[in-house]
């Protein structure tokens, strides 16, 4: 992943056409009296701290940040490239350089990352013992714990413009807020934050609580775009599933606009696609989509127009529900393409539960965390390895190390699996009724003593040397035959 731009207090900041971010204006505004000048500064210091990441320090000077998560990584990189480098950690205390010399903080909270949050938080205080919440997270939670007298209408509405162009080209959007902390509520609020991380029972739930309290009357402070460029030959892949009679599904937590560009680049969709969209608020709003889409995918079945079905998280919850999800599971049935967008892994397991039940058979693939509770319920899970980390991996059935791969497990692994377990099944009876229609024939003239035609050596030696034998030549004719398809 790699940082491309960003917007402060209403200015942006990067350049599509560069590889990676630089803009020599960020720190020149820095550097001036210029209005924004002060949030830049506490903009850099946010990516330079409110993450997970452990500095490594090289022989050569160079410091190579271990990150767990690729997005952590590229804020850091940015912000170590424009001369505010995250240098230490300790456990209770982190050192940023900075144009302004090296700066200490202590390290009081931090409120980590969670699906369900879709933002983290951490709680600094520096030498005058002034205490800052930094937190960073999806725009659509960020928002809701705005301050209105700390944020303007017209900041908010610049944010969201700046938000819904760097989504239009595909990029991950990020937003960043922040506010001090009176010491006498930090001192009350930390007090019930130990009691939560400690609670034996039900303690996730009492960190959110908690957490809310003090992630509120935040002041919006900019936001930022990160590319996440598709694997080598990922449009080739899904172009030959599709034209292999397989629906694709696209499950994302990201923005609506970053999720159909990406459909669109990765040739889920095309351009001529018809997107019926349905981001809605109320249940009522959802169903009365839900019927006019139903109705309207029927005239494009007739006219053999292409569809895709666009719908957010929030309108995923009310087509679960009530008679909403028949209609859903209708629709949901004649889309050969369906984008999800702003989706929890509970959400994401939901759905492949759906079309498990509606279909019969669905192959889940993921390369995250966030991935693992819908590779675990789909009926084939396959893991991606790489820069997410290995947890997919390792819920999963099968592990590729590039999306690309996935034709070749699934068109040629998959054609021979079914075509080696039919020989397999079919090859079971076959022997045993040759085998056993003799010992039937012999019972005749045996009168029906129970005395066997074949020594008990005679069976075992059959079933164990001669149908693997065969199985095996037939295995290796299906090699030669499926090898050079891809």
């Amino acid at each position: 992943m790699k940082f491309k731009r960003c917007q402060i207090g209403g200015v942006d900041y990067g350049d599509d056409t560069q590889d990676e971010f630089s803009d020599g204006k960020l720190l020149k505004d820095l550097s001036s009296e210029k209005e924004n000048s002060n949030l830049i500064y506490e903009f850099m210091m946010m990516v330079a701290s409110c993450h997970t990441v452990v500095p490594e320090h090289k022989e050569n000077g160079e410091i190579n940040f271990q990150a767990t998560s690729p997005d952590e990584g590229a804020l850091v990189r940015m912000a170590s490239k424009n001369n505010f480098v995250f240098s230490a950690r300790m456990p209770t205390e982190i050192f940023i350089e900075t144009p302004y010399g090296l700066k200490s903080f202590s390290l009081l909270n931090v409120l980590e990352f969670t699906s369900d949050r879709k933002r983290m938080s951490v709680i600094l205080k520096d030498k005058n013992n002034k205490i800052k919440l930094y937190c960073k997270g999806a725009d659509n939670v960020i928002y809701d714990r705005l301050s209105p007298e700390l944020n303007s209408s017209h900041s908010l509405e610049t944010a969201t413009k700046a938000l819904n162009d760097y989504a239009e080209k595909g990029y991950r959007t990020l937003c960043f807020a922040m506010t001090e902390l009176d010491s006498e509520f930090y001192e009350n609020w930390v007090e019930d934050f130990k009691l939560s991380s400690t609670s034996l029972e039900k303690r996730e739930e009492k960190l959110a609580a908690v957490s809310e309290r003090v992630e509120c009357n935040l002041r919006l402070v900019g936001v930022s775009a990160i590319e996440d460029k598709l694997q080598e030959n990922v449009p080739l892949t899904i172009r030959t599933l599709l034209d292999a009679g397989i629906f694709i599904w696209m499950l994302t937590g990201d923005k609506l606009e970053t999720a159909i560009q990406i459909s669109h680049s990765s040739s889920i969709t095309s351009k001529n696609t018809k997107l019926m969209k349905i981001v809605e608020k109320s249940f009522e709003a959802v169903l009365s989509k839900l019927h006019f889409f139903t109705n309207l995918s029927n005239q494009y079945l007739e006219s053999g127009t292409e569809f895709a079905l666009v719908i957010d998280g929030a309108s995923l919850h009310h087509a679960f529900i009530g008679e909403a999800r028949p209609i859903f599971s209708e629709l949901i049935g004649k889309c050969q393409s369906v984008i999800c967008c702003r989706m929890t892994p509970i959400q994401k397991a939901e759905i492949v539960h759906i079309v498990k039940v509606l279909k019969g058979s669905v192959l889940a693939v993921g390369d995250g965390a966030n991935d693992v509770a819908m590779i675990r319920i789909a009926s084939v899970g396959v893991g991606i390895t790489g820069v997410e980390g290995l947890q997919a991996a390792s819920a999963s059935d099968y592990s590729i190390a590039q999306f690309q791969y996935l034709t070749r497990l699934i068109l040629i692994h998959g054609t021979w699996n079914y075509e080696r377990t039919v020989k397999v099944i079919l090859y079971s009876f076959y022997k045993n009724i040759c085998l056993y229609i003799i010992e039937l024939w012999f019972a005749f003239f045996s009168a029906f003593s129970g005395v066997t035609i074949f020594e008990r050596w005679s069976i075992a030696s059959f079933n164990i040397f001669l149908p693997p034998g065969l199985q095996l030549f037939l295995d290796f004719l299906t090699v030669q035959f499926h090898k050079n398809l891809f």
